[in-house]
């Protein structure tokens, strides 16, 4: 019996495995949305991480169907979604719309997994992310990065994605109880 490649037996993966499980919490997530019992507070929270799951089915989706870009996301809303999600601020300073998809996505990108990387290993309470030309800085109140720990993944991919518009990625302790890691990107990266 010939062997199926693997990308093959990931896309079955991704849908017989990943996704039923997102359809399953999106459901108990719009039950919670629902329920009155709830503070109106609590039910607005569960409404911004039911939006979070329905994007993350929609990339999914994307991905089993073979479809390599997404037409250029707001990011803007993107931002401030995220940093509505966790309590956060976004501060917007664009002066024009970045309108390119591969730009887009990867700074989306990489403010979402520095937010996760505050919040995981920082142990931040605050997140300030802000989205100026040529800069995306995510900023957060948790502990100082490890001095000379050697990059985990989560850095790895980040910096990759900021090559990939011809930049950068530079993590900086700048203060007690402040950290922030900034991807400078050229202008032209729109």
């Amino acid at each position: 019996m010939p062997r199926k490649p693997a990308a093959a037996l990931l896309r079955e993966a991704l849908h017989d495995q990943a996704g039923p499980a997102l359809f399953s919490l999106a459901a108990q997530l719009r039950a919670l949305e629902l329920d009155e019992k709830l503070p109106l507070s609590a039910r607005r929270r569960v409404q911004s991480i039911s939006a979070g799951v329905e994007a993350l089915r929609q990339d999914l989706r994307r991905l089993l169907r073979g479809a390599p870009e997404a037409p250029a996301l707001d990011l803007p809303a993107a931002l401030e979604g995220l940093a509505r999600s966790v309590n956060g601020v976004f501060q917007n300073r664009l002066r024009r719309p970045i309108t390119n998809a591969v730009v887009t996505e990867s700074l989306y990108r990489i403010a979402r997994e520095a937010v996760h990387n505050a919040l995981r290993h920082a142990r931040a309470r605050r997140i300030i992310i802000t989205l100026a030309p040529g800069l995306l800085s995510v900023q957060n109140d948790g502990r100082a990065p490890v001095s000379g720990a050697a990059p985990g993944l989560g850095m790895k991919l980040m910096e990759r994605r900021a090559r990939r518009l011809r930049g950068r990625v530079t993590l900086q302790h700048v203060g007690p109880r402040a950290t922030v890691l900034a991807c400078h990107f050229p202008l032209s990266a729109k």
